[in-house]
Parts: structure tokens; C-alpha cells; sequence
């Protein structure tokens, strides 16, 4: 039987990159945000926020376009990155900020979809508890 208080929730993750052409783990860590956190629930609210800006305005039906998806996508995927280490670009120690993290997702796509693949990975964000004697839910989610 599963105790619900002994599956503990982490709000982040740390994704090693793999070299694109070997596999092989490079120095590089970026950290994400979980699908459950209240970061990805924030960037969630004002993506749908946005839409509906778009559809009150008269804009677009309620059907987005391709672009729209695509923006949204990317807006997402930068909203739950939230910090990495050992990331160099063209010789230089790149500084975690969200306007490097779209330039690095836009200009290294296979960057880009291995990130998107870690958030895809629920369990990544869950470990467990051998006992919980407390009787409070063990969670760092919001």
C-alpha cells in the first residue's frame, strides 16, 4: 500500500546535457522547474492569461496559430528553466538569465529538445521517503 506522505516532490531537477554526437555527459547542468511547482503554474496561468487577451481582442479565434504554439512553447520552456551551471558559449561562461536561456534554446535546438525531454520526465521530480514519522506531507511544492 502506498503511503502518500512518503512520496516526496522536489520543485527542481538537474539535467546533465549530453554531447549531441556521442551521448556522452558533459559538464553542463541545467536546472528545471517541475510540471507540479508553483513556477510552472505561474508561467501556465500567463500563457492562458495571454490567450485570452488574444481571443477578448478579437485577434484569433480560439484555436492559436502555428507561431502562437510554437512562442508559447518556447515562453514555457524558459519559464521553467531556472538556473544552470557550466555553460559556455563560443568560448565564453554564459550567466543564467531567461533572455540567454532563449537564445540558447533558439540557436541550439538539440539543447533545446533535451531539456523539453527532462520535463517530460515526471518521475525525475519525485523520491521517497523510507518512513515519514511526522505525520505532515513531505513536499517542497507550493
Amino acid at each position: 500500500m502506498l503511503d502518500l506522505s512518503t512520496v516526496i516532490h522536489h520543485d527542481t531537477s538537474e539535467v546533465v546535457v549530453l554531447h549531441p554526437l556521442t551521448g556522452a555527459s558533459t559538464d553542463i547542468v541545467i536546472v528545471v522547474a517541475s510540471p507540479d511547482g508553483a513556477v510552472t503554474r505561474e508561467a501556465e496561468r500567463a500563457l492562458r492569461e495571454r490567450a485570452l487577451t488574444r481571443l477578448s481582442l478579437g485577434q484569433r479565434s480560439a484555436a492559436a496559430g502555428a507561431k502562437e504554439i510554437e512562442q508559447d512553447a518556447l515562453d514555457m520552456l524558459v519559464a521553467r528553466t531556472v538556473g544552470w551551471r557550466g555553460l559556455v558559449d563560443k568560448g565564453h561562461t554564459i550567466d543564467y538569465s531567461p533572455d540567454a536561456a532563449r537564445r540558447l534554446y533558439t540557436e541550439y535546438p538539440w539543447l533545446r529538445r533535451q531539456v523539453e525531454t527532462a520535463l517530460n520526465e515526471r518521475a525525475r521530480f519525485f523520491g521517497s521517503s523510507a518512513s515519514n514519522s511526522s505525520g505532515t506531507p513531505a513536499t517542497t511544492s507550493a
